[in-house]
């Protein structure tokens, strides 16, 4: 973040203020450090890969424009600047949907098209619009960025601002349809919480299709002009089109026709044999997956070795520790060094320096470790927590530990 300038406060990113206007917890997360390697962000990385190049840039394009605000005290990037003959410009952020599925504009995103337009005004820029480009549905919206709109954006940044100097976490969101699929649900954590059963909509991945259970006894499942016949004796049971099949389950002596399961398994259907008390027996999966070849590679780099790979394990893995200690424990300094060790991770040269990375990581994450305990568990007598020690283990957190992890 760029330092303060001429006594005034130190400028916040514009995205920040965005993910603000979605969820202050979700905003405070990223300012902290917490960052996820889910689908939502890899789906927007992707969808920003050409705006994010400034070399892509051309004379009445320009992209990836850095653009900073004095008046909301703010800085960021525009995606892409349009100029028109006269030389006004038009803010143009592109979104990707992977959630919601439709080019609706949002509130963050009005916000972040809000602070952008200011920024880039005050840069000395005839500003003449804004508008939303969505990758997915390759459609384009015009937002109309007024006063009301620059309010809600001010709003939001100093309370943003505010809340970043408090230096308290917000609250989880309860119940919100927000958190079902937010990419900082498994940082967030907003189920974890003792304020009464906690109500969630489970969604699946397919909701037209369904798993086929074949229980009847003497029964045999077919196929026949793209449906799965069960039929038992010359009687029909029941029939069912393929495509409504997202698994096939076999229970007991039922019979599966050599031409069904090879259409399920080129259509990458998994069939599963259970014993007819439902104890799984065996299964049969596509040899046709898309994860074979990248799993070969997988084990050749383990056996060879991979300081890339090792790199990457062991920041997760000292990331892990500095949000644990962030939620539980009372070790501010700690989750700091933390950190910067989890950076220290990426940047090493050899195994050796790595595994000094992790002792050092360790030996400062368990230092700390007795902050996580409760005063209810402290209390308890005789459970005492020095440190981590080698097996057997010398108290009953050294113990805890080891059956966890092993």
């Amino acid at each position: 973040m760029i330092d303060a300038i001429d006594g005034l406060p130190e400028p916040i990113p514009i995205s920040l203020v965005a993910h603000h206007a979605f969820c202050p917890r979700r905003a405070w997360l990223e300012a902290m450090g917490e960052t996820t390697d889910t689908h939502q962000m890899a789906v927007g990385t992707q969808a920003h890969r050409v705006s994010d190049d400034p070399t892509a840039s051309r004379r009445r394009t320009l992209r990836a424009l850095e653009v900073a605000s004095a008046e909301f005290g703010v800085i960021g990037r525009c995606d892409v600047v349009e100029l028109d003959d006269a030389g006004r410009a038009t803010v143009v952020e592109y979104k990707a949907t992977p959630v919601r599925r439709r080019a609706e504009v949002t509130e963050p995103t009005v916000v972040q098209l809000a602070l952008q337009v200011a920024a880039l005004g005050e840069s000395g820029a005839d500003v003449a619009g804004a508008a939303v480009y969505f990758t997915e549905q390759q459609s384009r919206l015009a937002v109309e960025i007024g006063p009301s709109q620059r309010a809600l954006a001010r709003r939001h940044t100093d309370q943003l601002r505010t809340m970043l100097d408090a230096g308290v976490a917000p609250q989880p969101l309860e119940d919100d349809r927000r958190c079902l699929r937010c990419s900082h649900a498994g940082v967030c954590l907003p189920d974890e919480r003792s304020l009464g059963e906690v109500h969630r909509r489970v969604l699946v991945a397919d909701p037209d299709a369904q798993f086929l259970h074949l229980a009847t006894p003497g029964a045999r499942a077919s196929i026949r002009a793209g449906r799965v016949l069960v039929g038992k004796g010359g009687e029909e049971l029941g029939t069912v089109p393929i495509e409504r099949v997202l698994a096939l389950v076999v229970h007991g002596n039922v019979d599966v026709s050599s031409g069904l399961l090879r259409e399920l398994l080129w259509r990458r259907i998994p069939v599963v044999w259970c014993s007819g008390t439902g104890r799984v027996i065996g299964y049969a999966a596509s040899a046709a997956g898309p994860n074979g070849g990248l799993r070969v590679r997988q084990h050749v780099t383990s056996a060879n070795g991979h300081l890339g790979l090792a790199r990457e394990f062991v920041a997760a893995k000292v990331g892990n520790q500095a949000t644990l200690l962030r939620r539980h424990g009372d070790a501010a300094a700690t989750v700091n060094e933390l950190r910067e060790l989890q950076r220290r991770a990426t940047r090493v040269t050899s195994l050796v320096e790595l595994f000094g990375v992790e002792g050092d990581a360790a030996a400062r994450y368990f230092g700390q470790f007795q902050t996580m305990l409760t005063s209810a568990v402290r209390e308890v007598e005789g459970i005492s927590f020095s440190g981590r020690t080698r097996r057997p283990a010398r108290d009953p957190v050294n113990a805890a530990l080891n059956y966890c992890y092993g």
